[in-house]
């Protein structure tokens, strides 16, 4: 695998349209008139507010998490500048922390904090009740691009997914390409190389201009999944040669 760059991991959880128009309108982040643009845009473009708002410059970036974490009563996160290291986050068993979208912040010898972008999911505060036992839990609120850059701490290697692809003999190569595009847009990575060799493809990401093996998967899926990638790029797949 890669090197841990600063990276998230898988897309981007949405934040509620709704909800996000009431955090930004009520904090007069925005106007109304903002806000009927918005709904225009994105209901033609097939995008969320979170992403207008960033995109169309309405709103900077540094003031949204503060926005969101005030409407949950929380104080804010900045993961973008103390990431959690990956200590922290194995104190939340993985299925914990990926239902929930939750990662340790901080951890002290009485009490943990807890960063989620999900603080209001039900089930949350019993989970982690059960994960630290005795030890109060604080909860402090985190972007969700953020929180996912912790997250992927969580994934298994690449190696490990293309196993159980293959182990289940389903859509080998569209599953596998899927899988390899979700890390890539993880670690986000400029490009992907597929090196065949004699009885392995190798595949390798360049993250920050430096290559790094991310996974390998046996050759004789390699046609297949090249005809694919040929497919979804509208080339021809008879042409071998340009």
């Amino acid at each position: 695998m890669p090197e841990e760059p600063k990276t998230p991991q898988e897309p981007v959880v949405l934040i509620d349209d709704d909800k996000l128009a009431q955090v930004l309108t009520e904090g007069n982040f925005i106007s109304d008139v903002d806000l009927r643009n918005a709904r225009a845009y994105t209901a033609t473009h097939h995008i969320g507010l979170f992403d207008y708002f960033l995109t169309q410059n309405i709103i900077a970036y540094d003031l949204l998490g503060p926005a969101l974490a005030k409407y949950y009563g929380l104080e804010y996160a900045d993961l973008d500048t103390y990431q959690p290291s990956k200590e922290h986050i194995s104190l939340i068993p993985a299925d914990v922390g990926q239902t929930f979208r939750a990662v340790v912040y901080k951890n002290q010898a009485d009490q943990v904090t807890v960063a989620t972008d999900m603080p209001d999911k039900p089930g949350l505060q019993e989970a982690l009740a059960k994960v630290f036992g005795t030890k109060t839990v604080n909860m402090v609120y985190a972007l969700p691009d953020e929180l996912n850059e912790a997250l992927i701490h969580y994934r298994k290697p690449l190696v490990t997914r293309f196993n159980q692809i293959i182990q289940q003999q389903n859509r080998v190569a569209p599953e596998i390409i899927d899988e390899i595009i979700k890390d890539a847009a993880a670690y986000k990575v400029s490009d992907i190389h597929f090196e065949p060799q004699e009885s392995i493809v190798l595949i390798r990401f360049r993250i920050d201009g430096v290559l790094h093996e991310a996974g390998q998967l046996p050759k004789q899926y390699y046609d297949n999944i090249l005809n694919r990638l040929k497919v979804q790029s509208h080339m021809r797949i008879d042409e071998h040669n340009v």
